[in-house]
């Protein structure tokens, strides 16, 4: 059986890690993980025995002298020894080897930004553009229920597996991730430590709840040939947050946690939640039921602010192509772009073309809605939310991708956009995609849940649980002519 070539797996993945801004580099640059995992895997050498036989020690050599001692150079010296060389290295370059990933890759050329024939990629893709309901309904349902609730088709409600267990205590993680009874999680809106203290018997009256939508769907299979009604029991608690033991240093982001720890044996009532997503009971009890799934990820990068902001589709077609045509070009965009890509096997091809593909998914959803509180009551806000699928699943990678964009020049003709957050999440329903003063939710017909008058924090800003994270002007830490430098951009990217 033929030995397993060790450098195919790791430098196949990374070869595109020998391309900058030019797209003609020949070696790693400083902090790339293909620089990393070539000291690695030679180090591993040194240790693992003999190299496979079809990659040759002279080959190894050759490859050291060429790219590692002369920066992908040619060497100095006599020409007809190098040509010499050059030829005996070639013959003996197995596909995969070190010598095959500094071919120059052809060269890529950017699209017309402002040409918008296509759709965003992905776009269908996209979580926070879906509905709940988005398969047939998984039960029969009765036509009158014990306790009545609002039925519509809702926004889906997207949260990051990251969002939903943030500053639960170390406590309830054997519960949540024990298989033997399905976990769902429920987030009740306006959910935070005020409101649990205002509503204190809010889990128990989700129990009983939960427990009348039992009884209606088992009465649905009464009379049926075969059928036996399930003893499934329904477990509750409101998760704690951590203790400073456990490294909570009192900062909870959000007021969280939010969650409520459900354990369902019922099949037919999980699936019924999770298909329903959103339940609206009284003004008191309305809750999300989410899954513990960790492919959800937000697409959310930022706000963006302007007078060229408009809702229409011309005004969203040049917006869009303006952010893009600039981090085409913008030297930041592509280095954490390449430290983040090169590792990856699904981004193949030079740099520019790799930064044209973290672009593809970019897509802008218009939001417009009337102050209704504090210094800026009855002002009309105008604001785009660009989105992007996210590149990786690293946190603070993904991180560091969302400070590039934020922090690159972007302007539309000659007007600087504004990456400041405008609100931080609705405080009803926790989700990004609308301010508490335009909650989707609780425009629907027939909603029994929470009114605007119940808001706690009128006369208050709506930015509870945190602050703007957008870009800094002025002083050292901003970029270009306002202050501080394009050097701090890049050594911010430093690995």
């Amino acid at each position: 059986m033929a030995t397993a070539n060790p450098y195919r797996a790791n430098l196949l993945q990374n070869r595109r890690d020998y391309d900058d801004e030019s797209g003609h580099r020949k070696t790693p640059h400083q902090n790339s993980p293909l620089a990393r995992n070539s000291a690695a895997m030679s180090e591993d050498q040194t240790t693992a025995g003999p190299q496979p036989q079809h990659v040759t020690s002279q080959q190894t050599e050759l490859t050291a002298g060429t790219a590692g001692q002369n920066d992908g150079r040619p060497l100095q010296g006599n020409a007809g020894q190098n040509n010499s060389q050059q030829q005996d290295a070639d013959a003996n370059m197995a596909s995969g080897s070190l010598m095959e990933v500094t071919k120059d890759l052809p060269a890529f050329e950017f699209p017309d930004p402002m040409d918008q024939s296509t759709q965003p990629a992905l776009r269908e893709e996209n979580p926070h553009l879906q509905k709940s309901q988005r398969w047939p309904a998984p039960t029969t349902t009765p036509a009158n229920w014990t306790t009545p609730f609002t039925q519509a088709i809702w926004p889906h409600a997207v949260f990051p597996m990251e969002s939903l267990l943030r500053n639960v205590s170390d406590k309830h993680w054997e519960d949540i991730h024990n298989d033997q009874v399905e976990t769902l999680l429920a987030v009740c809106f306006d959910t935070g430590p005020a409101n649990n203290a205002k509503y204190p018997d809010q889990v128990k009256n989700l129990l009983n709840v939960l427990e009348t939508l039992k009884e209606d769907l088992e009465k649905m299979h009464e009379g049926e040939a075969g059928y036996t009604a399930v003893d499934g029991t329904i477990d509750a608690e409101l998760a704690e947050p951590k203790r400073k033991s456990e490294g909570d240093k009192e900062m909870r982001p959000f007021n969280s946690p939010w969650i409520v720890i459900l354990k369902i044996a019922h099949a037919k009532v999980w699936n019924f939640l999770v298909h329903r997503q959103t339940l609206a009971w009284d003004r008191a009890l309305t809750a999300h039921f989410i899954t513990l799934d960790p492919s959800v990820k937000s697409w959310v990068i930022m706000h963006l602010q302007c007078n060229a902001v408009r809702g229409t589709d011309a005004a969203k077609a040049r917006l869009l192509g303006s952010i893009k045509g600039i981090l085409w070009q913008d030297k930041v965009y592509h280095k954490i772009v390449d430290i983040i890509t090169s590792p990856l096997a699904e981004f193949e091809g030079s740099l520019d073309e790799c930064v044209f593909e973290s672009t593809k998914t970019f897509d802008l959803v218009y939001v417009s809605y009337a102050v209704k509180s504090g210094e800026k009551e009855g002002k009309l806000i105008k604001l785009y939310i660009l989105m992007g699928k996210p590149l990786m699943n690293d946190p603070d990678l993904h991180k560091r991708w969302i400070e590039a964009i934020r922090k690159a020049n972007l302007r539309v003709g000659i007007q600087t956009i504004r990456t400041k957050e405008v609100y931080t999440i609705c405080d009803w329903c926790k989700l990004p995609m609308h301010p508490t003063e335009g909650c989707e939710y609780l425009t629907f017909n027939d909603w029994y849940g929470l009114r605007q008058q119940d808001n706690p924090m009128r006369g208050q800003p709506s930015t509870r649980g945190g602050q703007s994270t957008g870009r800094r002007q002025g002083g050292t830490s901003g970029r270009g002519p306002r202050g501080g430098s394009w050097g701090n951009r890049f050594n911010s990217l430093e690995m």
